[in-house]
């Protein structure tokens, strides 16, 4: 979790095995492609959470899209359905409400527990009912 007196404005979380989607690699070649793709990966992740500024808690970086969703050209634009969460970013707002939010909640996925807590899961029995976290995606 984000510490109080850390000065940052969010976080990015990755899964163990999450690689920059740019274009295959073999595994002999990983070190010399992804270190470079993780800076170029990172530099773009930072300049559109730097441009949202506090309209999200909750930022998708790579999931797998199961719904309809905003389609705007917007580099960070409100965000449907999602499961298979590869990476996301949580604003320091968003991970006081998250934190919050599933304090109560008894084990649930991540990929379940956090499109329920954006009021966007298809299972009502999951679905958050006081202001959902407000989800964006890249």
């Amino acid at each position: 979790a984000m510490r109080e007196d850390a000065d940052l404005k969010w976080v990015l979380i990755v899964e163990d095995d999450c690689v920059p989607c740019l274009h295959p690699a073999a595994e002999s070649q990983w070190s010399a492609f992804y270190g470079p793709a993780w800076q170029v990966a990172w530099r773009h992740i930072a300049k559109a959470m730097e441009s949202c500024g506090e309209d999200f808690d909750f930022v998708y970086v790579g999931r797998h899209r199961l719904g309809p969703e905003d389609e705007s050209d917007a580099v960070v634009r409100p965000a449907g359905f999602s499961s298979c969460l590869h990476a996301y970013c949580v604003t320091r707002q968003g991970c006081d409400r998250l934190l919050e939010k599933s304090a109560n909640v008894l084990l649930v996925p991540a990929d379940d527990l956090v499109p329920a807590l954006c009021g966007t899961h298809p299972r009502k029995d999951l679905l958050s009912t006081k202001e959902p976290l407000r989800a964006g995606c890249l």
